[in-house]
């Protein structure tokens, strides 16, 4: 029988042990085992060991009777691959053939019935409990040992996540993942994982503390933290430690008088704080900053311009902490500007078609467009994106013809801004010629006068006509 003195990792190589039994003090010795070659009754008793500080006792009994005991390692620890050993005196006669004459119980239930040695790979705390073993003889007597408490200890306690409380924004945060090894154990070491609502918010490191250098609200959550050991054997998850951030300020409101204004007012932008801390105001048009300072809560636009329009935000800075307000849409409007057509193109042929073109180079969207021939409209449309109108018209008559023009507003104004006049020039093919002679008859006399004449019946801009004839020479 050997017992075997475990003072943890500081121990030195020279150490002395000192070895006790019902509290007094037995020998010194510098191996930390104690053997008992031949045990005896009276060795039964508490044993205890230590060097400075006296450890764990543990109860060793020595009976002569009955033939089998269950053999257990005295200290038994989470994670631990244990072997519970149902073992018999060598001239006991129970069979050693049948494997199945081995049977042991935990709580008074069968849990194996095979060899003598019951092996648990990883112990964990629920297999504490009442265990017992018995073996059947040669000649069918059944021989049972006597019932034993194992116990197994907690490697390490179960995790508990400490946190300061009335955390704000800003603050550096410490969660530290609090858990106490076994003294048995001390240089286990232990990996630990921090959780937020389930989520994962630090990797798996030896270090029990979870770090954020400037708590913001969405810090805010339920955490637990996860400690296990290296190879896995033993896990445990802390309780639910749900943490508040306290909000340092809120949200800054943008506020303008008017939206919709029109070029060359005055317009004030105004980011309302909800406190007097000394914030720096910053202020933005299509996220690009237009003006940050120190107290100077307002952005003026002295004369606005159509380039004013956009989207417009501002934030607020303390102690780190940035928060920005809803955007906000200024429209600054712009009277359309006197608008230009072309004809595209200005001549044509009866069946082409051509295209109006009307632009005003400058006003606020939309912009309505009209068009007209000859004090007669022709037709509108409303432009909702910077570019020209396009009227296209298939020429089918001669008076179509003439002159053309457009005009344009928007909803700043009520009068039409009306364009310079292009003319239309609708050409006829020209058709149905004829040639006649002053004199009737087919024959003529060599010298006398002949007078031709050409006609069209139709057809625009005539004016050259070109009779070209070669007479052959005659004899008289």
């Amino acid at each position: 029988m050997t017992m075997s003195c475990e003072t943890g990792p500081s121990a030195s190589r020279n150490q002395e042990y000192v070895w006790y039994k019902d509290g007094k003090q037995l020998r010194k010795k510098q191996e930390k085992d104690l053997r008992i070659d031949w045990a005896r009754r009276e060795d039964s008793g508490k044993y205890a060991c230590g060097s400075y500080n006296l450890y764990y006792p543990v109860r060793l009994d020595v009976s002569g009777y009955p033939y089998i005991i269950l053999q257990t390692p005295p200290n038994i620890l989470e994670g631990d691959s244990v072997d519970l050993r149902c073992h018999s005196k060598p001239y006991s006669t129970y069979s050693k053939a049948d494997e199945k004459t081995t049977i042991f119980y935990k709580d008074g239930a069968i849990i194996q019935k095979s060899k003598e040695i019951l092996h648990l790979p990883s112990a964990t705390t629920s297999m504490s409990g009442i265990y017992r073993c018995e073996k059947t003889a040669i000649d069918g007597e059944v021989l049972k040992a006597e019932e034993i408490f194992v116990f197994v200890q907690d490697l390490f306690t179960s995790p508990e996540i400490k946190a300061p409380y009335n955390i704000k924004e800003g603050d550096a945060l410490t969660l530290t993942c609090d858990t106490r090894r076994n003294p048995l154990r001390e240089d286990t070491e232990l990996l630990f994982t921090f959780y937020r609502s389930g989520q994962k918010v630090q990797e798996v490191t030896s270090s029990n503390t979870y770090r954020i250098q400037s708590a913001q609200l969405e810090d805010s959550g339920n955490y637990t933290c996860e400690v296990r050991t290296v190879l896995g054997t033993v896990m445990k998850m802390s309780d639910v430690t749900p943490i508040r951030i306290i909000e340092l300020f809120m949200k800054p409101k943008l506020q303008i008088h008017q939206q919709r204004v029109q070029e060359g007012v005055k317009v004030t932008l105004k980011c309302q704080s909800p406190s007097l801390f000394p914030y720096r105001f910053t202020f933005y048009k299509d996220s690009q900053i237009v003006q940050s300072s120190i107290y100077r809560d307002k952005y003026v636009i002295s004369q606005a311009s159509e380039e004013h329009t956009g989207t417009y935000t501002c934030s607020l800075t303390y102690k780190g902490i940035s928060k920005n307000s809803t955007g906000l849409i200024l429209l600054v409007q712009t009277a359309v500007s006197k608008p230009n057509l072309m004809l595209l193109p200005n001549e044509v042929v009866l069946g082409d078609d051509t295209i109006l073109r009307c632009e005003s180079s400058k006003g606020s969207l939309p912009i309505y467009y009209l068009f007209y021939h000859n004090e007669t409209l022709l037709g509108n449309m409303t432009i909702h994106k910077k570019g020209a109108a396009e009227l296209r018209l298939t020429v089918r008559s001669l008076t179509m013809g003439g002159l053309y023009y457009c005009a344009s507003y928007n909803d700043l104004q009520t009068q039409h801004q009306q364009s310079a006049a292009d003319n239309l020039l609708v050409v006829e093919p020209v058709a149905d010629i004829s040639i006649t002679a002053d004199t009737e008859g087919e024959g003529y006399v060599l010298g006398q006068s002949l007078t031709l004449t050409c006609s069209v019946r139709r057809g625009t801009s005539i004016s050259i006509f070109c009779l070209v004839h070669t007479f052959p020479s005659v004899s008289p």
